[in-house]
This record gives structure tokens, C-alpha cells and sequence, in this order.
């Protein structure tokens, strides 16, 4: 068990050094600067319209900043996705259980 803490701990190092974090952090940062963009989110989220939501995400990926952002994000989503099912994988494995075992 201690070696897959290790390993684990070793992943998260490898991945925030990547060029996918590193990325995804400096669009971040640079979409919380713009208060542009915080005014267009803000409103977008507290809008009920849904012609004026179409209209903010248009203006949002207008901007090469957010759209950016939003690629590397979704980048992100997908690998941390792809091992959560494989985790899944692993964990729902009916090895030491059978279900008609009573305790």
C-alpha cells in the first residue's frame, strides 16, 4: 500500500510539471486578471436567459485567453476521467466478495 502512495504522489509531481498544467495555470491566471471576462462569467451565471447565456459564451470564446483556458481544462477532465474509470476498474473487482455471502 505504501508503494501506491508513493507512486501516486509521484504522478501528481509528473503531472504538475507538465506542459498540460503548466499551461492550464497561466490561462487561468490570466482570465482571473481580465475583468472583462470575470464580468462575462459572472453574468453568465446568474443569467436565466438562455439567448443571453449563448451571447456571453460567444464573447467568452472570442477570447483567445478563455478558449485556451477552457481547451486545457477539458484536456485535464478527460485524463483525470479516464483514470477515475480505470480506478473503477480495479476497485469494483468482485474478488473477495460474492454477493450471496451472508455476514
Amino acid at each position: 500500500m505504501h508503494n501506491i502512495i508513493l507512486k501516486t504522489f509521484e504522478l501528481i509531481d509528473v503531472l504538475d510539471k507538465s506542459d498540460l498544467i503548466v499551461n492550464l495555470t497561466k490561462y487561468k491566471q490570466l482570465v482571473m486578471e481580465d475583468s472583462f471576462l470575470l464580468s462575462l462569467l459572472d453574468r453568465g451565471n446568474s443569467s436565466d436567459s438562455i439567448d443571453e447565456i449563448r451571447e456571453i459564451k460567444r464573447k467568452l470564446y472570442d477570447n483567445d485567453n478563455y478558449r485556451n483556458y477552457m481547451h486545457y481544462y477539458n484536456e485535464l477532465f478527460y485524463i483525470v476521467m479516464k483514470y477515475n474509470m480505470r480506478i473503477k476498474e480495479i476497485i469494483n473487482t468482485r474478488e473477495c466478495y460474492n454477493a450471496s455471502d451472508k455476514w
